[in-house]
């Protein structure tokens, strides 16, 4: 088997590992909440007028950084989110994991041929 076709097999199991499969679930929670949608835009938003501020060389103003902080605040206080969140978090240590096996893989193929 080809590393092409181990890497695509890899991609298959990724998909259906719990911490893939629990993320899609949590985005289609999301889409049921218009609550967090709306949290979500308003953050989007905030950050985009943040971010073009700073490109222009201006700071931010003590209203937009209260606004973030607030929109950030209800952020954590939705559910919805928080539990999209974790599930992302949970996601991203898995491939983390995953990375560090292929990586471990690599170095122990180094170690064999340096010891020949």
């Amino acid at each position: 088997m080809s590393s092409i076709q181990k890497a695509k097999e890899l991609g298959r199991e990724i998909r259906n590992s719990s911490e893939f499969l629990e993320l899609k679930v949590k985005e289609e929670n999301l889409s049921k909440d218009p609550a967090a949608q709306e949290i979500i835009q308003n953050v989007q938003e905030v950050q985009q007028e943040l971010e073009t501020a700073q490109r222009m060389g201006v700071q931010p103003n003590q209203e937009q950084m209260t606004k973030f902080n607030a929109l950030r605040e209800k952020m954590h206080g939705n559910q919805t989110l928080r539990d999209l969140v974790q599930a992302q978090e949970d996601l991203n240590e898995f491939m983390k994991e995953v990375n560090q096996a292929i990586t471990d893989g690599i170095q122990e193929g180094e170690e064999k041929s340096n010891n020949q």
